[in-house]
């Protein structure tokens, strides 16, 4: 088999959607954010980090600088086939879009995750991510996990923003 790597463009957008939409794992509304996701990725807005075995997609992780704290690099949405799980292949692309977030002056990554998700809970925790806060993002009575990983000295998050300034908690 053979892997390769690299950040997914335009022309990807028809494998891209095949395997963002065949997964939707009984998120409540996945499949509308799927396809505005996929929109915003077409547009430049999102990004993605493709891995591909013999040209064929079989994980990617898709990221964005985050709406609110634009210090701050979001993943929003990782997905490998089944097949081809227990590779490593989300940790090489954690770490890939880690790299271009620093390069890019990013000062943290930030996602978050279901509490019931251990396997991609446990993915976080190794890759070195923290659980800063729970809350209720998505649906009323089902805990979050939100993650932040420091991109740099974690006092040096303590700097102005747009919206004044950001805490690490």
């Amino acid at each position: 088999m053979n892997f390769t790597f690299r950040g997914g463009n335009s022309k990807d957008i028809d494998k891209l959607s095949r395997l963002v939409l065949a997964q939707p794992l009984n998120y409540i509304g996945y499949k509308t954010w799927a396809k505005k996701a996929l929109e915003e990725f077409r547009c430049g807005i999102k990004q993605a980090g493709l891995c591909f075995c013999n040209d064929h997609l079989v994980g990617e992780l898709i990221y964005q600088q985050h709406k609110s704290i634009n210090i701050f690099c979001e993943l929003k949405n990782g997905r490998v086939l089944d097949k081809f799980r227990r590779r490593f292949i989300l940790s090489f692309l954690i770490r890939q879009v880690e790299f271009d977030a620093r390069e890019n002056g990013y000062l943290a990554v930030v996602c978050d995750s279901r509490s019931d998700r251990t396997d991609v809970n446990d993915l976080l925790l190794i890759n070195g991510y923290k659980v800063i806060a729970q809350a209720d993002l998505y649906r009323e009575g089902f805990k979050d996990c939100i993650y932040l990983k420091p991109l740099v000295k974690e006092e040096s998050l303590l700097v102005p923003a747009r919206r004044g300034l950001i805490r690490p908690s």
